[in-house]
């Protein structure tokens, strides 16, 4: 599958901190989740403190305020989800409250509950299709009832979705009305009560994924790197496609952790530093036809990403996006220009590979307007800044040493990543 090269924007993240007024989240954040009425987010993680109080791990965010939910959990939260108008997180909380409440919860607006009898094993995220909550994580019984790593409740009761054993389950989806499930970093489709490996029909099954993600008619796929392979294929209920290179960083890490369709973008976050070839930092998106980076990205691991508001917010471990300070969670103001066209969407760059420099040639609206350069190495570290005017410029490579370079245009807003060779 061709691709186009990748958007960029210059916008940049911000912290919710008003301007220190307000202190978020003093641990990681794993989870994000908007009020049914869109009235609040809800924040959840490791952290038990927010603006100075003890919150209890989770909270919810009303775009300038932090608010306790009831009285929290005491333990860090892994994932949260709504089913029937109340809330449930789960996590790796146990003995919780006067009932004994085992690794998941649920919350009426007023306390937090158990949710039916025990599992036996941390449930690792919670995810609400139809009439069922699906919990999936490292567990194989609830309340001594074997279940394998996923189960579904109907709000009374847990029930069993095979009596196939799965290893620990990473993700589960709703795709062409039936449930795929992630496991042991292969897909899986459950029917008639047991569980196919649809990979083994194709030559993608050695592929290592971690999250799979309904998006625009197609089951994507993605998880971890392999030298010369793709991260990122897309599945029509009957083939496989490839999607480019996708997310990419350190060989044998699991680079893509979860993919979520936010603001009609799949957004794919977790641990790299490249998509398709041009520098990103933990978070990029594709639209089915572009890639795209958010300003360079963040400093260390994103867990979570959820549209609020007028932005959206992204979670983790890190401390720094785009350059801005900004501790375990930020945000990006959505723009009406996000999706706008390339100023020059049709670039030549000769010659490619080059020994001395190359020459490049713009088209389009491009006259009078300064255009920033920035060299980047494949790792994403900036090695040449220069400003031009005009439409057609030389770029003098002769001091670079012999390898892949990443060249980057951008003429205000708009941005143009291309791949250069020296020889």
């Amino acid at each position: 599958m061709m691709v186009n090269v990748l958007c960029s924007h210059s916008q940049n993240w911000t912290d919710i901190g008003n301007n220190n007024v307000l202190h978020g989240p003093t641990a990681n954040v794993y989870a994000l989740l908007p009020d049914t009425n869109q009235s609040r987010l809800f924040i959840a993680g490791c952290f038990s403190m927010a603006n100075n109080q003890l919150l209890g791990h989770i909270v919810g965010f009303n775009g300038n305020n932090f608010e306790p939910v009831g009285q929290g959990v005491p333990s860090g939260i892994t994932g949260v989800a709504f089913y029937k108008n109340e809330l449930y997180a789960c996590g790796p909380f146990y003995n919780m409250g006067d009932s004994g409440v085992h690794y998941i919860t649920r919350f009426d607006g007023t306390n937090w509950y158990g949710v039916g009898q025990k599992p036996n094993n941390l449930i690792r995220n919670v995810k609400s299709f139809g009439e069922y909550l699906y919990a999936y994580g490292n567990f194989s019984s609830i309340g001594g009832k074997y279940t394998g790593k996923i189960a579904k409740w109907d709000g009374s009761e847990w029930h069993p979705l095979s009596n196939y054993l799965l290893n620990w389950v990473t993700d589960v989806e709703l795709f062409n009305n039936e449930i795929y499930v992630c496991s042991n970093f292969k897909v899986y489709v459950l029917r008639f009560g047991s569980y196919t490996n649809i990979q083994r029909q194709f030559e993608y099954k050695n592929y290592l994924f971690a999250s799979i993600c309904s998006y625009k008619g197609k089951l994507y796929a993605s998880g971890r790197v392999n030298s010369g392979k793709h991260s990122l294929l897309a599945f029509d209920g009957t083939n496989w496609d490839t999607i480019a290179i996708g997310p990419s960083g350190p060989l044998n890490q699991y680079n893509t952790w979860q993919m979520k369709v936010v603001d009609d973008k799949l957004f794919l976050f977790g641990r790299f530093n490249q998509v398709n070839g041009q520098p990103a930092g933990n978070i990029a998106w594709f639209d089915g036809k572009n890639w795209g980076t958010m300003n360079g990205g963040m400093n260390k691991e994103v867990y979570a990403v959820e549209k609020f508001g007028d932005y959206i917010y992204a979670g983790g471990q890190f401390d720094s996006a785009g350059g801005v300070p900004c501790k375990y969670i930020a945000r990006w103001k959505i723009s009406t220009n996000e999706q706008s066209p390339l100023i020059f969407p049709e670039t030549t760059i000769f010659p490619n590979p080059f020994s001395q420099g190359v020459s490049v040639s713009l088209k389009g609206n491009c006259s009078g307007q300064v255009h920033e350069l920035l060299l980047f190495d494949v790792k994403g570290v900036l090695i040449r800044r220069e400003s031009t005017l005009g439409c057609e410029f030389y770029f003098n490579g002769e001091f670079l040493p012999r390898g892949i370079y990443l060249l980057r245009i951008q003429t205000g807003e708009d941005v143009a990543t291309h791949r250069i060779v020296k020889n």
